[in-house]
């Protein structure tokens, strides 16, 4: 209630726009400071980031196994940890076949490369 009757008053916009641009001067003025401080903040969490895109992609997986590979399973928790098991297990094959034919395709391309007459 109080911050209503706040907002209400007629220099409310004034003083908030007046905030907002402090803020981006000082901002812009410790430019280096704030990019620095983004990029630990990044580096630091990088690890949480590529844990939640992981989860992400693998979330449809498990929802699939869950609803239609185990269907019949009582225990909610153990048939959800099931289905993530096994999407993180189809997840590690997957990745390590494409893994497996990257690889091989470049020991193919350093083969051919080598056998490649000088100019």
């Amino acid at each position: 209630m109080r911050f209503n009757k706040l907002a209400e008053k007629k220099w409310y916009t004034g003083a908030v726009i007046a905030c907002i641009a402090v803020a981006f001067f000082v901002l812009l003025t410790n430019l280096g400071t704030a990019l620095s401080a983004v990029g630990a903040f990044l580096r630091n969490f990088r690890v949480v980031f590529l844990a939640f895109i992981f989860a992400y992609i693998l979330n449809p997986f498990a929802e699939f196994f869950y609803y239609k590979l185990f269907p019949k399973m009582k225990l909610g928790r153990v048939r959800w940890a099931l289905s993530v098991a096994l999407a993180f297990i189809l997840a590690m094959l997957a990745g390590g076949l494409l893994l497996g034919i990257l690889i091989a395709a470049l020991l193919f391309l350093l083969r051919v490369l080598r056998n490649m007459p000088r100019l």
